[in-house]
């Protein structure tokens, strides 16, 4: 999460990406800013861990899949740690269960952009497989929050809110 925050993007979080970027830059950046940079992430990093408390609980089923975890958090740093987040994240892992059993079933009517998310979803710590999901699970949460308010969803969801 600090790396993210540092970067206040995804990155790449697998494992010889971060052992690169870790060793050669991540820690040369830090030295470079006399931590100033580092200490502003590591701030925002705990705030934004802290508005997660809110959303999730002890043993949260939606915390099973470790390469979810980091798009719960930037999904709390974008859209705010609201008890509607977590309804629409327990309906979105619903929706996609459901989907997978279409799939089996009839794969024509099964929803093609949550298949994609479920194949994305097999390289959580690939850097374009972060933006894509976050993209898909962004527009399905503002079509939640519109449906949930009566309005449609006037925007895509912004990246670098911090």
């Amino acid at each position: 999460m600090l790396l993210l925050e540092h970067r206040g993007k995804f990155v790449d979080t697998k494992k010889l990406s971060l052992d690169k970027l870790v060793l050669e830059r991540f820690v040369e950046e830090g030295i470079k800013s006399e931590n100033t940079d580092l200490a502003r992430a590591s701030s925002r990093a705990k705030k934004i861990l802290s508005r997660m408390e809110q959303v999730f609980e002890n043993r949260d089923q939606l915390l099973t899949s470790q390469g979810l975890i980091r798009l719960y958090y930037w999904m709390v740093r974008t859209m705010g740690g609201k008890k509607e987040l977590r309804d629409f994240l327990l309906a979105f892992e619903r929706e996609r269960k459901h989907n997978r059993r279409i799939a089996k079933e009839s794969p024509d009517h099964a929803d093609q952009q949550l298949l994609s998310f479920d194949i994305l979803n097999r390289s959580p710590d690939d850097q374009a497989s972060y933006v894509k999901r976050f993209e898909i699970l962004g527009a399905r949460y503002a079509e939640f929050v519109g449906a949930r308010s009566g309005t449609s969803p006037k925007s895509e969801p912004q990246t670098t809110r911090a």
